[in-house]
């Protein structure tokens, strides 16, 4: 979001209000990047969170790799980590029970 703030505050639109973007509506965004993180923030065989670090890491195609950098394969490439962890979290709620998971009392905080 930091690049679309700065590029929003250069060309527009900006919410006159806010001070900010407007494009994006800030709460229903997704940063690919950081929900990575969120995976492997404890997984010591991750050394980064670079795009380039994660073609290498996710075994992504030397194609991919040779244009990294090039805006249309990179978005490609975000776009592909996103569908791979959206999939992954769709099979794991099939398995995991959410609903009145503090009903117990087992709290964390």
């Amino acid at each position: 979001m930091p690049i679309v703030e700065r590029m929003c505050q250069q060309y527009g639109p900006i919410d006159e209000k806010k001070g900010c973007q407007k494009i994006f509506n800030p709460i229903f965004t997704i940063d690919v990047m950081q929900h990575i993180y969120c995976w492997f923030e404890n997984n010591q065989d991750v050394k980064g969170y670079s795009m380039d670090y994660m073609r290498d890491y996710f075994g992504m195609s030397d194609q991919s790799k040779e244009n990294a950098h090039d805006a249309l394969q990179d978005v490609k490439d975000t776009a592909n980590l996103m569908i791979k962890f959206l999939k992954l979290q769709r099979g794991l709620l099939k398995k995991v029970k959410f609903e009145k998971a503090f009903a117990k009392g087992e709290v964390y905080v």
